[in-house]
């Protein structure tokens, strides 16, 4: 049974299921765990492979999310590309 292709008094409904997993990098607690010494070496530890990635500066960009403007966070909240927090 194919459910998306019944009609039905309910066939205009709208569904929506976002599922969001998380998982921390061996060595390094969760982001929540974490004081700002770990953050920093984890964050140095990324960066470090990103630079030396061609591949994956060709698609992708880097961002600090601490040098990212207020505004642009709002904007990545709303597209919910991050979380508030």
């Amino acid at each position: 049974m194919i459910w998306y292709l019944n009609e039905g008094k309910d066939d205009d409904a709208v569904i929506f299921t976002r599922i969001r997993l998380s998982r921390n990098l061996k060595g390094y607690p969760f982001p929540n765990r974490m004081d700002r010494s770990e953050s920093a070496a984890l964050l140095s530890q990324v960066k470090a492979v990103y630079d030396q990635d061609e591949k994956l500066k060709e698609r992708y960009s880097f961002y600090n999310i601490d040098e990212v403007s207020d505004i642009n966070k709002k904007i990545l909240v709303e597209k919910q590309l991050i979380t508030p927090e």
